[in-house]
Parts: structure tokens; sequence; C-alpha cells
């Protein structure tokens, strides 16, 4: 009697399957997020302008124009480049008072100076130098000089700005009327580009037949100080 076959049968191997590449998943556009971010920013600039043009600078109301004056006769001249003299009355001061006093009867004058100055007269008495030592350079110089040619005052302002050769252009003239006890004089303070902001003065008047020169070679404010206590003697 046959056995029975009792052997299992192996199951059939499966082929080899090659495997397919799988895709990746398509990724998402960043467009509409760009969109999003211009549009806030957008939105904030609008509501930080809106803010700071409102709330935190409130307009403020117009300022009216300002009119102002035309310029006066002396003020055009100037800017024209037309020296006009401009007129100062000069008082004698209280820091004067306890000057020192030269007297000059030949030519009728008096004039006050500062105690530390020194004085020197010509022999002709007709120059009265002021020093600060007895060899030291001349501070003010008044002189007179007799006015045998008949000049005005505009002459010899015109004879005085050519000596200072006022024509270069580094100096410029400052012309002023001044009066002072009883005297009218014309004064023209030379001011340098070079020497700011004084350089020279020169004060002039007449009297009679003589030309009463007043010389400065020192501070504006001592210079019109002490011409302002010249007088003529009645």
């Amino acid at each position: 009697m046959e056995q029975p076959n009792t052997e299992i049968p192996t199951p059939p191997q499966p082929e080899n399957i090659q495997s397919v590449p799988v895709p990746p998943p398509p990724q998402k556009s960043k467009l509409p997020m760009v969109l999003v971010v211009v549009v806030l920013l957008i939105l904030f600039t609008s509501i930080g302008i809106v803010l700071g043009k409102y709330v935190l600078n409130p307009t403020t109301p117009p300022v009216e124009k300002l009119i102002l004056p035309s310029p006066s006769p002396a003020e055009a001249s100037a800017k024209a480049g037309t020296p006009t003299p401009a007129s100062t009355v000069y008082t004698e001061g209280t820091r004067s008072a306890n000057w020192k006093t030269y007297t000059n009867p030949k030519y009728n004058y008096s004039i006050k100076y500062p105690n530390n100055l020194l004085t020197k007269v010509s022999t002709t008495e007709n120059q009265l130098t002021f020093t600060e030592s007895p060899e030291g350079q001349w501070l003010y110089d008044l002189s007179v000089e007799n006015n045998s040619k008949n000049l005005t005052l505009n002459d010899i302002k015109q004879q005085e700005l050519d000596k200072l050769g006022i024509s270069k252009t580094d100096i410029q003239p400052e012309i002023n009327e001044i009066t002072t006890q009883n005297a009218k004089f014309q004064i023209l303070h030379v001011i340098s580009a070079k020497q700011k902001p004084f350089a020279i003065a020169v004060a002039f008047t007449i009297k009679g037949t003589n030309i009463y020169y007043f010389y400065a070679n020192s501070n504006k404010e001592q210079f019109d100080q002490i011409l302002s206590t010249f007088k003529f003697l009645e």
C-alpha cells in the first residue's frame, strides 16, 4: 500500500517588482503671504501718517505775513554804496567828569582826556598829540590848519577819503555827523576788512578861518568819548 505524499508544496515566489518613485507633494506658493505682508505694511504706514498729521502734530494757525517798513534814504544810500552821514548828538558823560582838560586860547578850544594819557603840544600850538608814554606811539592827534582854500566840509571829507585810500576794496568808511558841546563835526570811521573792528578815524569841523582835525589811532569808544568833550571857548 502506497504512503500518501506528505510534502507541502512550496508557494510560487513572486517575481522581482521594481519600485516606482513617488513624486513629492506639490509646494504651496508663497505669493499670497507676500501680498498680505505688503498690504499690512501699507495699512500701518497710512495709519502712522494720519496719526502724525492730525494727532501728534496738530495743524498750527497760519502766520501772518510781516510787512517790513521801507528803508530810509540813509539805509537805501548805504545799500547802494553811497555813504550818507548819520547825525548823532554827544554829551559829556560822567566818565569824563574827572578827566584832565587841555585849553588852547590861541585857537579858542578846550578838550578833556583820560588821566593816563600824556599830551604834547607843538611849538606853534596848532597840534596836540596824546600818548600813553613819553616815547609811545600817538593815539590821538588834534591839529588846526588855516582854511586858505575855503574848503567846505564835503571838500574835506573827500580829501580825507583820498588820503586814507578808500578806493581800496578792503576798506569801508562809516560817515557820521556828530554834535559835541558847541561844535558840529563830520567823522569818518574807517573799518578795514583786515583790521576789524576799527582801524582809524578822523573828525573835522570848520570854525572861522580854521579847520579842526581830530585823528585817532586807537579804539573807537574812547575816541568818541574824548571828542564829545570838545568845545569852542566863548
